[in-house]
């Protein structure tokens, strides 16, 4: 023997992937904020989804009760207005946790982004699949039973010939 150690790579689960992935980010601002930002829509409703963003939730040291909200409003006239329905909103909020999390609302007028982190990716151009490339798809699924995985896997491969540069 050489001494050289053999490396194995084994498949790791969703769950610790997205892990180490979120880790920076919900240490930060916390799960609660995470929650939060992904259902802005469902928490406050149609009727305040575009009027008001939030940027981030602060708690006391050691508490998750009596936090602060803070939002970005994009006019005067909105403040306005969300400031008359603050109780409303933060009511929303505090039901969508099942607890009441927040107590105050602070707001600071500004700009919303007009693009979210997603949209700013340029897309692939897609192109039609070669015989040859089709060919190959179809060898590598052969010891596949049919069926959904195998479905799955062919989709997903002609996907990637599809987006690749050529």
């Amino acid at each position: 023997m050489t001494g050289r150690r053999i490396h194995t790579f084994l498949p790791s689960s969703l769950g610790k992937v997205l892990k180490g992935i979120t880790a920076a980010f919900t240490s930060k601002q916390g799960f609660v904020w995470a929650a939060v930002l992904q259902d802005w829509p469902l928490v406050v409703g149609d009727a305040y989804k575009d009027m008001l963003m939030p940027q981030k939730i602060m708690f006391p040291k050691g508490k998750n009760t009596e936090g602060t909200l803070y939002v970005l409003v994009e006019s005067s006239s909105a403040a306005l207005l969300v400031q008359h329905l603050q109780h409303l909103i933060l009511e929303r909020v505090n039901r969508y946790f099942g607890y009441k999390a927040l107590t105050k609302m602070v707001m600071r007028q500004g700009v919303f982004p007009k693009k979210g982190p997603l949209e700013t990716f340029p897309k692939l151009k897609e192109r039609d699949l070669a015989e040859t490339e089709k060919k190959e798809i179809k060898d590598l699924l052969l010891t596949f039973p049919e069926g959904p995985l195998k479905e799955t896997l062919k989709e997903f491969a002609e996907s990637l010939f599809k987006s690749e540069d050529s």
